[in-house]
């Protein structure tokens, strides 16, 4: 797994596979799941960063994310 901080984007991206990214979920406004053809979570972007998370503690992030059926 490998977190990245874009700060002119304010967006934290979550790596957490590797492949080709072949559509990405729109779980509400403010965070998306990158999967594959086989829907295998690739990764997870959260905009709005800042409004969400203390950029400080980026080494110690915990995300629920809800389970589509």
């Amino acid at each position: 797994m490998k977190i990245q901080y874009d700060n002119k984007a304010d967006a934290i991206y979550i790596k957490l596979g590797v492949g080709s990214i072949d559509h990405t979920i729109k779980i509400n406004r403010k965070l998306f799941v990158d999967v594959d053809k086989k829907n295998n979570v690739l990764g997870i972007e959260l905009v709005a960063a800042s409004t969400q998370v203390a950029l400080k503690t980026l080494g110690k992030i915990s995300l629920d994310i809800p389970v589509m059926a």
